[in-house]
């Protein structure tokens, strides 16, 4: 490797290889969608690399599929990245070179994969050595990813590139075994290497997150996330199968492999729980149903049935006794935690995704001046619920602010673009997750307590009583925070019923000005029609008088004007005053009133009103007889 960069032969169609053996082809042949890889033994007057944990100079060569020179070089780069990188749980790129218009990598050659180092130890014997070895090589594939997912500028990244990656491909088969040589190594002792980075994607600060509908990710060890739509790829994705990884190694460690690979395998494969909506296999490790993830309930089993094994011992317990905190990724700024409390030594071991320079100097601060708090095991999670009120807060106010706005301009009837939903949708979505979060942090405070209960049941030391009186703390500032969300969850709940208000406010000025409108155009047409109701009688007179029906000048008379020109304007006036009085009395029906109205009976002719009031009249008569009679009989 020269200046960071590997190097590159472009050999003859001609050359001959300095392979002493190769089995392209063969028994150690493997393929993939991006390549075929296979084992060859160079010649050592042909090769310089170290072999000093190769001494057979077994390599793996990758043939690239794709031949052309822009992806070869793409994914070059992308291992030159770890080549540089001195962790030994990533592998490197030795050499590369093209013959015959194809492109080849070489690797060192791994004596297997994860999984068939498990499947040819199908029952470990539990050993102090064996344990340390898986928790040295679990350790060591936590730092190989996050070395993937930041890349410092120091290991040799240019400034213009992307420094945040994501391998997206997280297996067993993915993960190499390399033997210790040594004599006195035990059959399982080796380094275990990351490997296959034919799916890493790198990004910036600004595009650390994104929304996709593709899924590139093994479905045995695909994230939950993946199984909604409009999906957010980031780079905690890789966790959730390095978690799933670790279960099965915890697994194939206390139950062997019949138990740890097939028959949890099969667990998972029967309990399905998927949606039909989904393409995804069912031997994965979450259930999906209305839009709503959790763990299978195989899953949770395992877990137990770990737990309760003679066989775990603290570290294991505190192993798969980890706090994992995720905030939503639905928008910037996103965290994800992942820690593990020892509970001999007291301390914490935790990762933080997805923080900044800013993030990281608060969380430094917090500790710095945590004081006796700084060993309680909730100390983390109450730092990263700190950081989410911050971020989540900040986030209600802003889209309020938009909404507001746009309720603004609807209140006052005023044109708004297509994209005026937007706002009312961000609102409600936050409003959503503002209350998910909520039943999270409820879920914190019951932990608290039951931490606390659990210390007051053992010796009261020194130690135990800090840690309530911190827990106490805690869980007072949890539940302040949870008042905080409560305000804003009725913030957001106002103002989209305050959106509601405005838009039918918007509604009824607008129905207001169509209805006066209409009552302006009702009143012109009526004024219409009584100009008509007015010259249509006296039109009509006036065509009927000028038939040839009546003769009211003689043919001999000079006269201009008929004496009989009254007529016709008596019979108009006469004929308009009985249209419009016509028309006045059909316009204006009112109540006859030869009759009573009665709300259960309807319209009752007088006559029938006149007999009922005379019916009584003569009872009340009859009543007054009756007692006049028993007051003469006493």
């Amino acid at each position: 490797m020269n200046d960071g960069h590997v190097c590159h032969h472009d050999l003859q169609k001609e050359a001959i290889l300095p392979f002493e053996t190769s089995e392209e082809g063969g028994l150690h042949t493997s393929s993939g969608n991006y390549g075929t890889v296979f084992k060859v033994k160079i010649h050592p007057a042909h090769c310089n690399f170290d072999s000093s944990d190769n001494p057979g100079l077994y390599f793996g060569v990758k043939r690239l599929k794709d031949k052309d020179r822009a992806a070869f070089n793409k994914e070059v780069n992308t291992l030159e990245r770890f080549s540089i990188n001195t962790n030994k749980h990533l592998i490197q790129l030795l050499a590369t070179y093209k013959y015959q218009n194809s492109y080849y990598l070489i690797f060192p050659w791994a004596d297997n994969n994860l999984q068939g180092l498990w499947e040819s130890i199908k029952q470990p014997q539990h050993t102090h050595k064996l344990a340390l070895w898986m928790a040295r090589q679990c350790h060591g594939l936590a730092l190989g990813l996050s070395n993937i997912h930041v890349c410092q500028q120091n290991e040799g990244l240019l400034p213009h590139e992307k420094p945040f990656g994501r391998h997206n491909d997280i297996k067993h088969e993915n993960v190499l075994w390399f033997k210790d040589n040594s004599q006195d190594a035990e059959e399982y002792c080796g380094e275990l290497k990351i490997s296959d980075f034919g799916l890493v994607k790198f990004n910036s600060e600004g595009s650390r997150y994104m929304i996709t509908k593709d899924n590139l990710f093994t479905p045995t060890y695909m994230p939950p996330e993946c199984a909604l739509p409009n999906h957010v790829i980031s780079r905690s994705l890789d966790l959730w199968s390095l978690g799933c990884l670790y279960l099965e190694f915890v697994t194939w460690l206390l139950k062997g492999y019949i138990v740890a690979i097939e028959r949890f395998t099969d667990d998972r494969l029967d309990e399905g729980g998927n949606s039909d909506e989904t393409e995804f296999s069912d031997d994965n490790f979450f259930a999906v149903a209305e839009n709503m993830v959790t763990l299978k309930s195989s899953v949770v089993a395992c877990m137990k049935d770990l737990h309760s094994d003679p066989q775990c011992t603290a570290y294991l317990h505190d192993f798969l006794d980890l706090y994992n905190c995720r905030s939503s990724s639905n928008w910037p700024g996103d965290l994800a935690l992942s820690m593990t409390y020892f509970v001999q030594s007291k301390t914490t071991n935790a990762i933080l995704f997805g923080c900044d320079d800013k993030i990281m100097n608060k969380v430094k601060w917090r500790l710095r001046n945590a004081g006796e708090n700084v060993s309680h095991p909730l100390l983390l999670v109450g730092i990263f619920v700190e950081l989410e009120r911050t971020r989540q807060l900040a986030l209600v106010k802003s889209n309020l602010d938009n909404l507001l706005d746009v309720a603004s301009l609807l209140s006052q009837n005023k044109e708004v673009d297509d994209s005026s939903i937007d706002p009312w949708l961000d609102i409600y979505y936050i409003k959503i997750a503002l209350q998910s979060w909520k039943k999270q942090l409820q879920k914190v405070v019951d932990h608290v307590d039951e931490l606390s209960a659990m210390w007051r049941e053992e010796t009261c030391t020194g130690f135990h009583y800090k840690a309530q009186r911190a827990g106490m703390r805690i869980k007072e500032r949890i539940l302040e925070i949870i008042d905080d969300y409560d305000e804003k969850i009725s913030e957001c709940e106002m103002i989209i019923e305050g959106m509601t208000l405005a838009n039918s406010m918007g509604h009824s000025k607008a129905n207001t000005s169509i209805a006066v409108a209409t009552k302006e155009d009702s009143s012109q047409m009526r004024s219409i029609a009584f100009l008509t109701m007015v010259f249509l009688p006296a039109t009509f007179v006036a065509t009927l008088f000028s038939m040839t029906f009546f003769q009211w000048i003689p043919d001999d008379s000079e006269k201009m004007v008929s004496p009989f020109l009254w007529i016709y304007f008596v019979v108009a006036l006469l004929l308009t005053l009985f249209t419009v009085w016509l028309l006045r009395r059909l316009a204006n029906p009112k109540t006859d009133k030869s009759g009573v109205e009665d709300p259960e009976k309807g319209l009752l002719p007088r006559t029938f009103q006149s007999a009922a009031w005379k019916m009584e009249g003569i009872k009340r008569e009859s009543e007054k007889i009756h007692q006049m009679q028993r007051l003469h009989g006493r």
